[in-house]
């Protein structure tokens, strides 16, 4: 038997372990994101066997599926489930113990009339199985249904339904430009989630449709920059809109004969990156996001819940980048630096992400710091110290790089140390004992 059927047998029979009972996985503490979320946003597409090595093969993580048998495949394949199938009582009774499972599919796009029943959904799933996630995905800031603001939509849903994340959607290419509000839904969701100590996440386009005959499937570059500038305003998850594309739309990752496209090549590098970096920030505090070159729309507010200009005082920035004129319509042009720490202060950031916008043309550019610096390499998992103050480094289309303090990023968790020394302490054993 080989290595692989061996393996292949061993899931399998682990799989119906749990389906008869003979493992138990009840829930016993609340929901949390742990790694970073790498989805996409449909029902309708069945997870086969086939389907969920493209998709563990491409970085993504976190599949939808309606059956248990799809949940058996996601186990097979290392990915989580995002259950979109009934929610009754006996059916998450049933489910909630299956290890792939991961979070329970509830509502897109609610309005605001709904939130009373959005609410007791979410508090119905979280009585019986408080382990996994109730997701709700939202408006964007120009598509909300009856507030007088979107700050007041987000805040009247998270006082009335109580979710455990953000999520919204939003979708700035078009055939005619880019639409001008994309940083500023970002800047109030991340000022929202973090007043509200919630992660959040997006959904981000990754085709066209019928629908809306001016919107245009991205490429590579521009799913890279959707990426990255998400991730530099704080975010822990992304979605893709749509993976499979059914009737009606153009581009996505998956075509229906079961070839892939252009697009999910490109992000079968930029879905494991975003983990990566997402999973080495998610312990710091997200201290803000601030822009180098043009300012976007919606700046006004000094509260963080806008597109803000890099202050003079920032420890970490960047060489190269001129003051520009936003055009709208136009791509923003410039770097956005997203600044971490161990508090709120922005004079005590200890790592920033920089972002180039261009998703044109590469970037070269000096990234400097208050201290000796290191660059997190996402392939390694590893930190590069670079033995100085600055940083020289070269930023793809739509790409970024994590800089921290070397002093910072380089120093081991006590938890770590810890097994260092048990690992020294076992081989001088083995050398005493050889």
């Amino acid at each position: 038997m080989t290595n692989s059927l061996k393996q292949h047998l061993f899931w399998t029979l682990m799989v119906l372990a749990v389906n008869v009972g003979l493992v138990s996985g009840q829930a016993e503490t609340e929901w949390s994101i742990g790694e970073p979320i790498v989805t996409y946003f449909g029902t309708g597409y069945a997870l086969t066997n086939e389907r969920a090595q493209r998709m563990e093969e491409g970085g993504w993580n976190l599949a939808w599926v309606n059956s248990l048998a799809q949940l058996n495949v996601a186990y097979l394949h290392g990915l989580r489930g995002m259950w979109y199938g009934p929610l009754d009582d006996s059916t998450v009774t049933a489910i909630r113990s299956h290890p792939a499972l991961y979070s329970y599919f509830i509502r897109d796009e609610p309005p605001e009339s709904m939130f009373p029943e959005m609410a007791s959904t979410v508090s119905r799933l979280r009585t019986l199985d408080p382990e996994h996630l109730g997701y709700i995905n939202l408006y964007p800031n120009y598509a909300y249904p009856s507030y007088s603001s979107y700050s007041q939509y987000l805040n009247e849903y998270i006082s009335t339904v109580q979710p455990a994340i953000l999520s919204y959607d939003h979708y700035q290419f078009t055939k005619t430009g880019d639409t001008p509000d994309w940083f500023k839904n970002l800047a109030i969701v991340s000022h929202t989630a973090k007043e509200a100590g919630l992660p959040f996440m997006v959904t981000v386009q990754s085709s066209s449709w019928d629908s809306d005959p001016n919107i245009r499937v991205p490429n590579g570059n521009e799913l890279r920059y959707l990426y990255n500038t998400s991730l530099a305003y704080g975010a822990q998850g992304i979605s893709d809109f749509v993976y499979y594309k059914y009737d009606g739309f153009e581009g996505g990752m998956a075509n229906p004969d079961g070839t892939m496209t252009a697009l999910y090549d490109a992000a079968k590098t930029i879905n494991p990156e975003f983990v990566a970096i997402a999973q080495e920030v998610q312990s710091m505090h997200h201290i803000g996001t601030y822009h180098l070159g043009d300012l976007p729309p919606g700046y006004g507010t000094t509260d963080g819940s806008s597109p803000l200009r890099l202050p003079g005082n920032s420890p970490f920035t960047i060489s190269g980048i001129t003051t520009t004129n936003y055009v709208a319509y136009q791509p923003v042009r410039g770097a956005v630096l997203g600044l971490y720490g161990p508090g709120d202060l922005l004079a005590a950031a200890t790592c920033t992400l920089v972002v180039n916008l261009d998703y044109s043309n590469p970037l070269e550019t000096r990234v400097t710091g208050p201290g000796d610096l290191s660059i997190f390499d996402p392939v390694t998992g590893m930190w590069i110290a670079q033995g100085h103050s600055w940083a020289d480094v070269s930023l793809l289309p739509g790409g970024s790089v994590l800089v921290g303090l070397t002093t910072s990023v380089l120093v081991p968790e006590p938890a770590t140390i810890s097994l260092l020394a048990l690992g020294g302490v076992a081989l001088i054993r083995r050398k005493k004992s050889s």
